[in-house]
């Protein structure tokens, strides 16, 4: 008598994909962190420097994936930052490089990511103009 077959149904592994939100959120804390800025200190520079207020707790929302943030919030919190908001929406890796479609081998256009990433931060004058 043969042994009856058995199978086992295995869930599919799907690498695990950090959203828009997540790399924001990871980004802001670490770049915060990185400058020396408590969740106040940044929270003063956006409101007294830049007229865009975010409180302290919302910032710690911010980086705890409370809260999301609007095109304004990002501007300003890369302007704070002294980043391009590009910064804040791409992941990094290890030695803190932009981790983009192009590095990762993508047919995107050289001359465009380059032009791209190589635009400099936001001033605070560019962004209370806008």
């Amino acid at each position: 008598m043969s042994q009856p077959l058995l199978v086992r149904q295995v869930a599919p592994t799907v690498p695990d994909m950090e959203t828009p939100e997540s790399t924001v959120a990871r980004n802001v804390a670490e770049l915060r962190e990185q400058r020396g800025h408590t969740v106040r200190s940044l929270a003063a520079v956006l409101d007294e420097r830049l007229g865009r207020k975010i409180l302290a707790s919302g910032i710690t929302k911010i980086e705890n994936h409370a809260r999301g943030v609007d095109v304004g919030d990002l501007v300003a919190l890369a302007i704070a930052l002294g980043v391009n908001p590009n910064r804040l929406l791409l992941p990094v890796d290890d030695e803190g490089q932009e981790r983009t479609s192009r590095n990762q081998g993508s047919a995107s256009s050289p001359t465009c990511y380059a032009a791209w990433r190589s635009s400099p931060p936001l001033s605070c004058a560019a962004y209370r103009s806008g």
